[in-house]
């Protein structure tokens, strides 16, 4: 193969992209404007994640959230105070319409707390008489332990019986004044329920409302969808515009190792010897586009072989 058809083997290429033919080795800044597309890619890609939505979105739901949960406390609140005002109501109805009824059980449960109270207590004199019987010794001791015990639990029965007493008391004595106290019981709650239901419109009604929140953030998700799309987009572009710039440095560099290749084909030629010593200069050659130079020269040269023109990574160069 001639050098000549050796040369179009390896940068065809560059030759075709470039249109600047033989100067292409000279002008090593050739490669300038597809980096400039590069950088200008990457800073719209910068400036466009800068106005990212995602802060202003996450802030819009929090606020969003802050406002349907005070929203959501305040009608807790009207429905716990209106079941509060109908069980007051409920309970004025009966004490008013079954006071008597009402009062006639008190009175009951207190006779019959009195007959246990009676009862308990004979049931421990009862108990107290037989211990005061027990004899003396061990069999003496057995007996009052048991009525001991006896007369404990009577006397337990007897307090049991006076608390239940005292308490229908009570009960007797404060239905009057339970049914009394509650029209205001019931104006009170009532009129909380109405400062609760206005602090609800409130809470539902200030700007912006639930709603306005909603929209906004739907608005601005569909911005940064768009946004996001469009970056998309210019990922792509880049992806393109690096492979170019990556194809225009891979042929700048195989322009260098063709300069290389012309001058040393012709030490070659000029001094055939020098083949024998390809390996030392490969070595001593400083650069990876150097020593693609001489290897393709020597296999032209001195081998008579054929070189592909674009057999290593520009990275290496």
């Amino acid at each position: 193969m001639t050098m000549k058809k050796t040369i179009v083997t390896a940068i065809l290429c560059t030759f075709v992209t470039a249109g600047a033919g033989a100067n292409f080795q000279q002008d090593f800044k050739i490669c300038s404007p597809h980096k400039i597309i590069v950088d200008d890619i990457v800073g719209e890609i910068e400036e466009l994640r800068d106005q990212d939505l995602n802060g202003q979105i996450q802030d819009l739901r929090f606020q969003k959230s802050e406002k349907e949960n005070e929203i959501h406390s305040i009608a807790n609140s009207v429905s716990s105070a209106r079941s509060r005002a109908n069980q007051l109501e409920s309970r004025l109805q009966v004490l008013t319409t079954k006071m008597g009824q009402l009062q006639k059980a008190e009175k009951s449960k207190i006779r019959q707390a009195q007959n246990e109270v009676v009862a308990g207590q004979k049931e421990r004199a009862h108990n107290q008489m037989k211990k005061d019987g027990c004899k003396s010794g061990i069999r003496g001791t057995f007996c009052r332990k048991k009525y001991r015990s006896r007369i404990k639990k009577a006397e337990q029965k007897v307090a049991q019986a006076q608390q239940k007493k005292a308490r229908a008391q009570k009960v007797l004595v404060n239905l009057p004044k339970e049914k009394a106290a509650l029209p205001a019981k019931i104006a009170r709650v009532q009129a909380d329920v109405s400062s609760l239901q206005g602090q609800l419109t409130s809470a539902r009604t200030a700007k912006p409302t639930v709603v306005q929140l909603r929209k906004k953030i739907d608005h601005l998700e569909e911005r940064n969808r768009n946004l996001h799309v469009e970056i998309d987009n210019l990922e792509a572009d880049l992806g393109m515009a690096e492979k170019t710039l990556g194809s225009c440095q891979k042929m700048k560099k195989l322009a260098k190792a063709y300069k290389v290749l012309q001058r040393k084909a012709a030490q070659f030629k000029a001094e055939p010897v020098l083949c024998d010593n390809v390996d030392t200069m490969i070595d001593m050659a400083d650069k990876a586009f150097q020593k693609k130079g001489i290897n393709d020269a020597h296999k032209i040269v001195c081998e008579g072989s054929e070189v592909i023109g674009d057999d290593f990574q520009v990275s290496a160069l």
